[in-house]
């Protein structure tokens, strides 16, 4: 079980590795990002623009037909930038949605300061005069975001290929004992051998 969830954890990190290795060159010509949609259209964003990752979470609700939803959007990086500086919760009136939110307002950014790295962050409380809700927005320059993303894949694929190893030696996968004289179960761990 618990080597079944270090799997899927690590084909997961992989994925998010492989999208950010993929998004990083992308975002210095335009903006890609990646919105999901929680209970009541409450979006959280990914988005990649002019070199950095770029995070949205907020609990304005946008309406039940965005509820558990995802969209994929890319454009300019200015359209982006424009965008990022006042955000804008706009209603999917087509449908006949009844949503709890203002007509499209844009609202004060929030308070976002770069440190020397690149990194940025700010939240705020009552977007769009709501209240009781918050919004956050975190910023990390490609650089610092790819190879931290790498950590996990990395381990995984040096696991796999340690237990490979292993297992074409006729040792242990747990502890890389020798299991000719006892192939049933290691003496050393008690884990059950391949033969």
């Amino acid at each position: 079980m618990r080597e079944r969830l270090a799997a899927m954890l690590t084909a997961l990190a992989t994925a998010a590795f492989v999208a950010a290795a993929v998004a990083w060159p992308i975002s210095y010509r335009r903006a890609i990002g990646v919105a999901a949609f929680g209970p009541d259209g409450r979006p959280a964003a990914v988005v990649a623009a002019a070199g950095s990752f770029h995070v949205l979470l907020s609990d304005v609700p946008t309406g039940p037909m965005t509820a558990w939803t995802v969209d994929l959007r890319r454009g300019s990086r200015a359209a982006f930038e424009a965008e990022r500086d006042t955000v804008v919760v706009a209603a999917d009136r087509q449908w006949g949605d009844t949503v709890v939110v203002p007509p499209p307002v844009a609202m004060t950014p929030p308070t976002v300061t770069h440190n020397r790295f690149g990194l940025a962050a700010g939240f705020g409380r009552d977007p769009l005069g709501q209240p009781g809700t918050w919004f956050a927005y975190a910023s990390a320059p490609a650089w610092l975001v790819v190879p931290l993303l790498s950590i996990v894949p990395a381990t995984g694929a040096r696991r796999w290929a340690v237990r490979r190893r292993r297992a074409r030696a006729g040792r242990c996968l747990g502890c890389g004992y020798d299991l000719r004289g006892s192939p049933a179960r290691c003496p050393e761990c008690g884990r059950p051998g391949s033969g």
